[in-house]
């Protein structure tokens, strides 16, 4: 197995990044009941938002699928719109 050589800057960058990661202090911030119901509301939102793309994906092939087997059974032929 080869290793690639680390270049310097690097080497201090990585015990760097955990020094700072490890000697943080929490914030002593407030987060209202206004701004807690709208990050909770936008992030139901984005969900929500997938999720009706995700069922209009694959309902609109179905829904096409039912009508033409409904055109089918009616005798209507299934080539046709």
């Amino acid at each position: 197995m080869t290793v690639l050589p680390i270049a310097p800057a690097s080497r201090l960058l990585m015990p760097a990044i955990l020094l700072l990661a490890a000697t943080a202090v929490p914030a002593q911030a407030y987060v209202g009941p206004g701004l807690g119901l709208g990050a909770a509301s936008t992030a139901l939102g984005v969900v929500g938002a997938i999720l009706l793309g995700l069922l209009a994906f694959v309902w609109y092939p179905v829904k096409r699928l039912i009508r033409l087997a409904r055109k089918a059974a009616r005798g209507g032929g299934a080539g046709r719109r």
